[in-house]
């Protein structure tokens, strides 16, 4: 996969966050998240993420990262600025390329981008009412909860959710919130994403310091922008992927060179199912 697997957020603005950067969280929900990275293949993935909220703000990523975040937090407070260990950064792994961050009627994505030289770390923002959604006169229980069903689209992808009222929470995984109760489980059109409540901590009093994200890098943009940037990463992948490996290989077989490209250019196509799909 072309696209860097480790999502590293460099810094959060303070309007953000309305001043306040250090968040008590009263509740968690885990979710199992399987999905293709490739749609042509039958190659799945899982993993496990979490949504973490309180009354006015919730913050969506996967477990792995969670547990990096807080364990680089930990070293810095302790003036360790080396960071974790390789063994630790092998054992938290990630491949779920966002994180979603909900306050104020606003949807905050973080995402890098990675073209072939180099990371670059992108946010936008746009409103929370993005999902018109449809419910549906259908009704089951999932986990001993009594869930609805309800459709919308988004972002080329039509989804089918169940929520559940008895979590008057208005939030779900990702960016499927809006509803009136929380999102319990979540399937596209295609069956290639898919995601499913595993537990939900409503006792929880999670602190989350966002302090150590105000730093220089990110680059604010709109979402169009976005889009074309991330279209444009896949472009130019190859090719600057090929200027570094040349540079660092001087001699080497016309055959070898070809193969290193077609190496390249297999591991751009197989990225090709973005859960945000492109207009």
């Amino acid at each position: 996969m072309f696209r860097y697997i480790i999502i590293i957020l460099f810094f959060l603005p303070f309007s953000l966050f309305s001043q306040k950067l250090d968040h008590s969280f009263k509740g968690k929900v885990l979710y199992n998240i399987s999905f293709k990275l490739d749609s042509t293949s039958s190659r799945s993935y899982n993993e496990v993420a979490e949504l973490l909220f309180n009354d006015s703000t919730s913050l969506f990523r996967s477990v792995n990262f969670g547990k990096r975040d807080s364990a680089l937090y930990s070293l810095e407070k302790n003036g360790d600025f080396e960071g974790y260990s390789m063994s630790f950064f092998g054992e938290t792994l990630t491949v779920l390329p966002f994180q979603i961050l909900k306050q104020h009627n606003t949807i905050f994505t973080f995402q890098n981008l990675n073209a072939g030289n180099g990371i670059n770390v992108f946010c936008y923002a746009e409103p929370s009412n993005s999902i018109e959604w449809k419910l549906i006169d259908s009704t089951k229980t999932i986990a001993g909860m009594h869930c609805q069903k309800a459709e919308g689209k988004y972002a080329g992808r039509n989804w089918e959710v169940w929520f559940t009222n008895e979590i008057p929470i208005n939030d779900g995984p990702y960016k499927l919130s809006g509803l009136p109760g929380l999102v319990i489980s979540a399937i596209d059109n295609t069956k290639t994403w898919k995601l499913e409540c595993l537990k939900i901590n409503t006792d929880l009093i999670k602190e989350v310091n966002l302090n150590r994200y105000l730093r220089t890098g990110i680059q604010k943009v709109s979402r169009e922008a976005f889009l074309n940037e991330e279209s444009n990463a896949k472009k130019s992948y190859v090719q600057n992927r090929m200027i570094e490996f040349l540079s660092n290989n001087k001699s080497i077989s016309d055959d070898e060179i070809k193969e290193r490209k077609r190496n390249f250019q297999a591991s751009v196509d197989s990225d090709n199912n973005w859960i945000e799909l492109h207009p």
